[in-house]
């Protein structure tokens, strides 16, 4: 009888332990919204990065879609002032923005995501001693949906509304805000970028994220949160100097 009790737990850690099939990747792309413990326990476990990389980059593909009548509208506005166009380029602007759209979503955003993936790797390493790579890489795919989600509310917010706008600024200024460069006046300042930083995606994205590296790295989430918020702050401070230097660009 003990032995069967026995054989049951041994069975049961197994299945703890397996590594999630491919397919499953796909169910982790709803419940890193739904069931985030359960989604990066599976990152944790080895998941495939696959999965999340695909619904990633097609994700990026619709919502850079309904987004280009806006990069249409600022790159004409940008076009007749005359700044980074020449009358050669301008003829060609819609080809060009369309172009461009996609092969960002294509390209950019999974080159975005390898490079935030090493900074984090590279973090933990030097916190560590060491770190998994490549379910580094994985987690911040799979995290990664968090924030397209956000960006994907503010396409559709802007389609909506419809706003008007004459510069790149007053653009900005009607995108929909949840951080807390909300509550400033000038969001193209060094502290309204970095203000963007503390909004409710980039927060769930941390929460989400930390819960991960402690599933990935064997921790707890209160020793993976220091290197983390590190990296966090590190970003953010790069968007704050971002929307410092091409805030004159908007102007």
């Amino acid at each position: 009888m003990t032995d069967s009790f026995e054989n049951a737990d041994d069975v049961e850690s197994e299945e703890i332990t397996t590594k999630p099939s491919f397919a499953s990747g796909f169910g982790a792309c709803l419940n890193i919204f739904l069931a985030p413990k359960d989604a990066t326990g599976k990152v944790g476990r080895g998941l495939s990065l696959w999965p999340g990389l695909i619904v990633l980059v097609l994700a990026a593909i619709i919502i850079a879609h309904f987004n280009i009548p806006f990069d249409l509208e600022l790159a004409r506005i940008q076009a007749e002032s005359g700044a980074g166009f020449d009358s050669e380029v301008a003829e060609k602007i819609d080809s060009i923005v369309i172009i461009s759209a996609y092969i960002k979503a294509l390209l950019l955003i999974p080159f975005i995501v390898l490079v935030v993936s090493f900074v984090y790797w590279l973090t933990y390493l030097l916190t560590f001693g060491s770190a998994p790579f490549g379910r580094v890489f994985a987690l911040t795919v799979y995290c990664g949906l968090i924030t397209l989600l956000g960006y994907g509310l503010n396409v559709l917010y802007l389609r909506m509304t419809n706003p008007e706008f004459s510069n790149a600024r007053e653009f900005g200024d009607a995108a929909l805000d949840l951080s807390l460069s909300a509550f400033i006046s000038d969001s193209g300042t060094f502290l309204g970028g970095f203000l963007s930083q503390l909004g409710i995606f980039p927060l769930w994205y941390l929460a989400v994220f930390v819960m991960g590296m402690a599933s990935v790295l064997k921790r707890s989430p209160r020793s993976v949160l220091a290197p983390s918020l590190a990296v966090f702050l590190l970003w953010a401070v790069l968007v704050a100097i971002a929307a410092k230097v091409f805030a004159g660009f908007g102007a």
